[in-house]
């Protein structure tokens, strides 16, 4: 049974300021469009199997069930609703980031 992948606005307004700084600020669209359709196929896979991904290791995220993976220099972070087989894509993140700064 698939899961329904759910993007939070937190992510909507991340995957666009990705779009925005390579397009606009490195003056290159094709590799925007590029990074994009990478970062929406590898979401859009999280439709199986996204128990598959390791849990953030500090808490009180890791017991909360925040899930993360890379693509490219990119973290997608995420949390699965079993009840509702829902996959809920809460943040796309540069890998550079303060990530405590995010998780507060």
């Amino acid at each position: 049974m698939a899961y329904k992948v759910i993007l939070s606005p937190e992510a909507i307004n991340d995957i666009q300021n990705i779009y925005d700084y390579i397009a606009y600020e490195k003056q290159s669209v094709i590799n925007a469009e590029a990074q994009l359709s990478r970062l929406q196929k590898e979401i859009t896979q999280l439709d199986t199997l996204p128990n598959a991904f390791r849990l953030y290791p500090k808490e009180p995220w890791h017991s909360r069930g925040l899930r993360y993976f890379p693509i490219d220099n990119y973290l997608i972070f995420y949390t699965v609703d079993e009840n509702n087989q829902t996959v809920n894509v809460l943040r796309v993140i540069g890998g550079q980031m303060d990530l405590s700064q995010i998780w507060k």
